[in-house]
Formats: structure tokens, C-alpha cells, sequence
């Protein structure tokens, strides 16, 4: 596992129901969509970076190709996919698409946790115990998903390790709102 190829993943097929109507994915930050800058976040890790999408087509106006996720039914049928696209010797870094910071740090952290112990590690969260984004998960985990169907149960049914939130860790992780998005320095 210490020398384990790094693929990246972003999750982009979500339903953006806080944000009823707007497909937060083409939400522009400093005039470039969502999807763009996640993947640019993506590429500060590796030359490797992909999409998990409710449809392979839907970015391809961008010139976006994605893996299409296990029924389109939310995050973790995503999970699904990256787990199946991920083989022995392979670990993924897993990214949402609304990610409001990333750091390359915070994934070699998580990844040098998945190195030593071979499990998935996610940082713990300030108020839901784990957090989800960003997660290293090792390959070779896909039978451990089962028919679970909400990320806090998958992430319990990988046994995933808690590691301790760095401190430039934002409080909360995800963009969520459109009010999200004014926070954000352009």
C-alpha cells in the first residue's frame, strides 16, 4: 500500500436540493463552474482526476467526460463507482464537487492513514462526528458497501478511520447555499 497510485474523484450527479432549481455544479466562482474548480483542486494532487456523474454526458459541453454512478440515487451509489473504477494497489481521494477549500495536505494526511492501516480514513467532523469529504478510500472495498444508502452508513460500513480535522479545515466543508457562494473570496 506505500506505494499505492492516487486517483482523484469528484462526485458531481447530486440533486443540489438545498439549492432547488440551480444545478450547483455550473454555479461560476471567479467566473469558472463548480465542476471546474473542483477538478482543479483535484489536479493540485494528481494528473488523474475524475467524474462521478448521475450520466456520463452531463459535462461533456465542457469537454467533461464522467463515470456514470450506480443509480443515481445520491452519494453513495457515487461511492459505488469509484469503488469498483479503483483496483488493488490503487487508493482514490474523494472530492465533492462543492468543496469549499482543499489543500494537498489534508488529503496526504488522509492518505498516509489509509497507507498505514489499509482502511478508508475521513477527517472527524465539528458537528456530525464524521465527515465525509474529503475521504481516501484503499481498492478493494467494494463488496463493504452493501445495500446501505445514506453516506454516514457507508462510511460506518467501510470502517473508515476518524482522524483528527486539521486546523485550516473549514468548519463547514461543503457549499451548500447560494449564500455559500459570497463567502467565498474571488
Amino acid at each position: 500500500m506505500s506505494n499505492a497510485k492516487i486517483r482523484v474523484f469528484v462526485v458531481a450527479g447530486g440533486q443540489s436540493r438545498r439549492m432547488p432549481g440551480v444545478d450547483k455544479t455550473r454555479v461560476k466562482v471567479a467566473g469558472e463552474p463548480l465542476i471546474s474548480r473542483a477538478l482543479s483542486m483535484g489536479l493540485l494532487l494528481s494528473s488523474r482526476v475524475e467524474v462521478v456523474a448521475d450520466r456520463w454526458d452531463r459535462f461533456l459541453d465542457l469537454g467533461i467526460y464522467a463515470h456514470e454512478d450506480d443509480g443515481g440515487r445520491g452519494p453513495v451509489d457515487a461511492w459505488r463507482r469509484v469503488l469498483k473504477e479503483i483496483g488493488p494497489g490503487e487508493v482514490a481521494l474523494i472530492l465533492p464537487v462543492d468543496l469549499r477549500a482543499f489543500s494537498p495536505d489534508w488529503a496526504h494526511r488522509l492518505i498516509r492513514v489509509t497507507r498505514e492501516t489499509g482502511r478508508p480514513a475521513a477527517f472527524i467532523s465539528a458537528s456530525h462526528g464524521l465527515e465525509p469529504y474529503p475521504c481516501v478510500v484503499p481498492g478493494g472495498l467494494e463488496a463493504g458497501l452493501g445495500d446501505v444508502v445514506s453516506l454516514r452508513d457507508a462510511l460506518g460500513a467501510l470502517g473508515v478511520v476518524r482522524t483528527t480535522r486539521p486546523e485550516d479545515f473549514p468548519e463547514s466543508p461543503s457549499l451548500n447555499h447560494l449564500e455559500d457562494f459570497e463567502t467565498l473570496a474571488v
